[in-house]
């Protein structure tokens, strides 16, 4: 969104003290530019619990549109899709923002061929929307899983934050899932700011609906009001967040919406909703709920997604209840990486107590990689306690990570806006354990060099 509108636009929802605001109007430029029509947008395609035989698509249309409709059919070369798909129907939810009603559809596509290839399309009132594809996951363990992790994408969304994703897949064309770690828009007050969903679709492109996107709320997916004296108070989830994001129902109580588990073969991905745990007492039942969840037999790997991280790169505070209750966790149900948002900043912890690992160096591992990253355009300084904790860290730069998982190793590496390569590890496991190798400073991706390659020049 150009500067002006969102100035603009954040004149009109300035929240009084302790009030939730209503739906207000806003400028006709930002409503002509981001208000629903007869044609289906907002496509976002999400995995479901196990997407090797699930997937779940959700998308958005002006009111005359009452039925979610999806027609679903095996990708093949030929432009007759249609010929052969099969109709499903879901569900549709109303939602009344500034820009108006619109309506939210979303269907799930279930009982797939695991590593196939289908195309889909959703309706409108005024007709279908392009066919798009995506593949299912190998119902066994995939030996080239890809997926790009994205910290908060949040502020300068389309100003700056959207080449970071385009950059991403220049360097990642061929990635099978997008985490997302949290603030995704920057909405604060109790009014949802829907034309920054809008900004949020259009920067990540077409890739929403033929990637499946597995995100985490933070604390920016949560509406608030604030006092006369400043202070903040959360007082619910963001409506979009049920309606734009169709997620496996498989969460701890009291969270449902928003903590879920994801099994793409060996893999396990556990979502936690770190904002919900600190302010809507949470806390307990989503630990509880991450033990089980960890608890997986035949898990090769283990990632957890967490807004709030458990060791800080950015302000001057310490997380100390997301640590003392999480960490523990975490490291007796053998998590392998916890990606996380929230500082803006790059951080990547592997040992706390020991310190910083050197360059090139190594490390068993006892506990879980902790790393925080940004994509936005919002940054935070570097805290003086970081230095102490991270063996990498780093200010000022957007960011975007490629993580390849193979049975033996887990590659990950760090790229800034530009593409450059500005950290790189791997965590390699066997029998005996897991160790931590440091590849800094410019390892490339898997696809240009073998990781094994790497390791002989350092």
């Amino acid at each position: 969104m150009a500067a002006g509108l969102l100035a603009s636009l954040l004149l009109l929802v300035s929240p009084s003290a302790g009030q939730e605001l209503q739906p207000q109007a806003v400028p006709p430029e930002v409503a002509a530019r981001w208000s629903p029509d007869g044609w289906p947008d907002r496509v976002v395609l999400t995995p479901g619990r196990d997407p090797s035989r699930a997937m779940s698509v959700a998308w958005r249309t002006d009111a005359r549109q009452t039925r979610a409709v999806a027609e679903l059919v095996r990708d093949n070369a030929g432009p007759a899709l249609e010929d052969r798909a099969r109709r499903i129907e879901g569900q549709t939810t109303r939602l009344e923002t500034q820009l108006g009603v619109s309506v939210y559809h979303q269907v799930r596509f279930e009982g797939l061929a695991p590593e196939t290839a289908y195309a889909y399309r959703v309706q409108g009132a005024q007709g279908w929307g392009e066919w798009r594809s995506f593949r299912t996951a190998p119902a066994r363990p995939d030996p080239s899983f890809r997926f790009l992790y994205l910290g908060d994408l949040q502020n300068d969304i389309l100003e700056v934050g959207a080449r970071v994703v385009r950059q991403a897949l220049r360097t990642a064309p061929d990635v099978d899932l997008v985490v997302h770690a949290g603030d995704l828009v920057q909405q604060r007050d109790g009014d949802p700011h829907d034309a920054e969903w809008g900004e949020w679709i259009e920067a990540a492109g077409t890739m929403l609906g033929t990637i499946p996107q597995m995100p985490a709320t933070g604390n920016h997916e949560y509406l608030e009001t604030r006092s006369t004296e400043g202070d903040n108070a959360y007082t619910r989830l963001t409506p979009h967040w049920p309606v734009q994001f169709v997620l496996p129902k498989s969460g701890a109580r009291g969270a449902e919406e928003t903590t879920y588990v994801v099994d793409r073969g060996d893999v396990r991905f556990v979502v936690l909703d770190t904002t919900s745990a600190l302010n809507f007492g949470t806390m307990e039942n989503q630990r509880d709920w991450l033990r089980q969840a960890l608890d997986r037999p035949g898990a090769r790997w283990k990632i957890v997604v967490m807004h709030h991280p458990v060791f800080s790169c950015g302000r001057n505070y310490e997380p100390t209840r997301i640590r003392s209750t999480f960490r523990p966790v975490l490291e007796a149900g053998g998590a392998d990486l916890v990606l996380q948002g929230h500082d803006h900043c790059y951080s990547r912890v592997s040992d706390p107590e020991a310190g910083p690992l050197s360059s090139g160096g190594r490390r068993p591992l006892t506990g879980p990689v902790y790393v925080v990253s940004i994509a936005g355009g919002k940054m935070y300084p570097l805290n003086p306690q970081s230095a102490a904790q991270a063996d990498v860290r780093l200010g000022d730069t957007q960011l975007f990570q490629v993580v390849d998982v193979t049975s033996e190793r887990l590659s990950f590496r760090t790229f800034d806006a530009t593409g450059r390569p500005v950290d790189a590890f791997d965590i390699a496991k066997s029998k005996t354990g897991r160790e931590l190798i440091d590849l800094r400073p410019e390892a490339p991706i898997a696809s240009q060099v073998h990781p094994s390659d790497v390791l002989m020049r350092n």
